[in-house]
Order: C-alpha cells, then sequence, then structure tokens
C-alpha cells in the first residue's frame, strides 16, 4: 500500500472544488488563503496545530492574521437559503397550504421558529440577529427553498465567524469592505 496520502490531507486537492471566480481572485492576490485558513481554524477551535483549543481561545490565536479585526459593530445584510422541508417541520405544519398562509399573511411566526433555530448556530459567537426578512419561496413542494434577508450584527472579526461565500449566513465580503 506504501504511503498513501487520504484525499483530504492531500494539498494537491486542496483547490479541487473551488469556482474558477476565487481561484482567480487567489491569483491576482485579491483573497488571502491564509486569512481564510484562520477564520476557518478559529471556526473549528482549533490552534495553529490543528488542536482543539476552545472557540474563544482559538480566535484569540487567530485574530492576528484575520483582516478587519475592527472592534467597530456593524451591521450587514446576509442572505440565509434553507429547504422548505427544515422550516415546515420546525412549524411542525401538517398542511402545505398553512405554510403559504404563515409566509404570506403570518411571517412572524416563521421568524420566531427561524431565530430559535439559529440560537443555536451562534451560540458561542457573539453576533445578534437584528432583522429577519422574507425573500422568496422557490419551488411548490417539500423539496423547494425559502431566502431570507437576515440583518447581523457584531464586529467584523466576529461576522466573519459565521457570514460569508461558505457560510451558512451567505455574504460577500469584497462588495462591502
Amino acid at each position: 500500500m506504501g504511503n498513501h496520502i487520504r484525499d483530504e490531507d492531500n494539498p494537491e486537492f486542496l483547490f479541487s472544488l473551488t469556482s474558477n471566480f476565487l481561484l482567480s481572485k487567489i491569483l491576482k492576490r485579491q483573497i488571502d488563503c491564509f486569512e481564510f485558513a484562520s477564520i476557518e481554524m478559529a471556526k473549528r477551535g482549533c490552534n495553529l496545530n490543528g488542536n482543539w483549543i476552545g472557540f474563544d481561545q482559538a480566535l484569540q490565536e487567530h485574530k492576528s492574521r484575520i483582516r478587519n479585526t475592527s472592534k467597530e459593530v456593524t451591521e450587514i445584510g446576509s442572505v440565509a437559503v434553507l429547504s422548505v422541508k427544515d422550516v415546515f417541520n420546525w412549524l411542525n405544519l401538517k398542511s402545505f397550504r398553512r405554510f403559504y398562509t404563515l409566509v404570506d399573511q403570518q411571517f412572524e411566526v416563521i421568524e420566531i421558529a427561524l431565530r430559535k433555530e439559529l440560537k443555536d448556530y451562534l451560540e458561542q459567537k457573539p453576533v445578534e440577529i437584528v432583522k429577519i426578512e422574507f425573500e422568496e419561496v422557490d419551488g411548490e413542494s417539500l423539496e423547494g427553498i425559502i431566502t431570507f434577508i437576515i440583518t447581523l450584527k457584531g464586529t467584523v472579526e466576529n461576522l466573519k465567524l459565521v457570514a460569508g461565500l461558505d457560510h451558512f449566513f451567505i455574504y460577500d465580503w469584497d462588495e462591502e469592505f
């Protein structure tokens, strides 16, 4: 068998799933791979050696390699795309018609359920949900998707831990900063 390297540890595959758009930005030095590696390690709660040290300590360790670490609090409008099935289940609905009634007439019920679900996701991160707005439902079955615009509040440093092109909260930092 020899010296087999697992795919996830093989640097030859590091960018195999990366779009040409992002690779181009990397090559033009518009994206700092070291910064994003630091952000990812901080999100995993790991130090430079990949060992678990906890989220707060990891954030402190990686802070110097993360741009825009301003302590100034700001707000960003991010996009969150969820499956209709997940939202349907969070609301314990039995009828698809009831789902559309809530979307059209009682969005606050969906907002409360969404805030509850996102609370666990954001528990370790000092980021606040300011506002949730319904954007659209794509599809007329449980297989569809529902899109929200979610305004988040926090420092740029903390927002980058939860919002970006490859995060749950989709946000293009190049557009804003």
